[in-house]
Order: structure tokens, then C-alpha cells, then sequence
């Protein structure tokens, strides 16, 4: 059996992802950049997207930037008799590359507002093969740093990362039968 990659699960989690940011309006206008990195988004690259990668410098014109990275995976197969799951730790990452405390501020306010209702808006959003996937999801912790030049990409300027879980749920049968065994 030949899989469709395109709606994969973990795709569409990204994808749910960005979509649950970009619901909120100040969250389009505040950010001047957002790095996606997702060929469907990226191919116009225009309305602020930039394209995958992102470049190595920027200047301060091109921020606030916002991206979205998959930083770990934990898989458990067979976590129950019938069912498998997947975490998965994302980073929600903003440059300022300003110095200024309020821009980082109001940054973050955004990025609480546009997710505080994730539990109700993203969890049901996320579908694949008529499946509700993402059974947990949680917001584990935001850190600022005035001194990451490589986040900031060359620039001294406020850098936050917002570390949020995933956790999706499979059939475990299924998931073996897709797999070809």
C-alpha cells in the first residue's frame, strides 16, 4: 500500500499549529516574519512568509519572527492493548532582534492569547483517517534569553521559545496495517 504523506499526522499537527496562531489577528500583524516550514505555505512566500530556511542574518526590519520547530519525538508503541502514541515537543520561537523588553512582552501576550484555548480549537482540528488524533496537549514552558545571537540570527535582540506537547493516539492495528506488516 502507497501512503499519502501529504495529510500526514504530523503535518497536520503543524499545520494545526499555525492555524491556531494565525486565528488571531494581532498575531498577523505583530509578527513581521513567519517562518514556515511547509512547501503548501512557502511556494508564494508572500504576506510575511518567508522561505524554509530561513536566512542566516536578518535585520531588525524582518522581526518580530515567529517559527514553529519539532524538537523531540517520544513514541510508544503499544502503549495500551489496542493503542500507540506519539509526543511530540514543539518550540514556538520568537526574535525580536531588538533589545527592547515590551516588544518581547507583547510578543508573548500574543503567543499566550492565540494558544490559551488550544485544548477546545486544536485538539478537535487535527483529523486523520476520521480520527480525532490529538488526545493531550500542553504548554510546558516559555524561556527568554537576551543572548542567543544564533536564534537571533546575528543580531543581539529578546529571543523566547514556547516548548508545548502533542501527544497523538493511533490504533495500533491500524498503524501496523499502513506500516505493511
Amino acid at each position: 500500500m502507497t501512503l499519502s504523506l501529504a495529510n500526514s499526522p504530523f503535518r497536520l499537527t503543524y499545520n494545526g499549529l499555525w492555524d491556531l496562531l494565525e486565528a488571531d489577528p494581532d498575531f498577523n500583524t505583530h509578527f513581521k516574519t513567519k517562518i514556515h516550514y511547509n512547501p503548501e505555505v512557502t511556494a508564494g512566500a508572500s504576506a510575511g512568509y518567508a522561505s524554509a530556511p530561513e536566512r542566516f542574518e536578518i535585520s531588525e526590519a524582518d522581526c518580530p519572527s515567529v517559527r514553529i520547530d519539532l524538537v523531540k519525538m517520544m513514541p510508544h508503541a503499544f502503549r495500551t492493548s489496542n493503542g500507540s502514541s506519539i509526543k511530540l515537543l514543539w518550540a514556538i520561537k520568537v526574535a525580536t532582534a531588538r533589545r527592547i523588553w515590551s516588544e518581547v512582552l507583547d510578543s508573548d501576550w500574543i503567543i499566550w492569547r492565540a494558544m490559551h484555548d488550544w485544548q477546545t480549537i486544536f485538539k478537535p482540528s487535527v483529523v486523520w483517517n476520521g480520527q480525532q488524533i490529538v488526545k493531550v496537549c500542553y504548554t510546558e514552558e516559555v524561556t527568554q534569553t537576551l543572548r542567543d545571537r544564533d536564534e537571533n540570527r546575528g543580531i543581539v535582540g529578546w529571543s523566547t521559545a514556547w516548548m508545548g506537547v502533542t501527544e497523538l493516539w493511533f490504533d495500533s492495528s491500524e498503524l501496523k496495517t499502513l506500516g505493511g506488516t
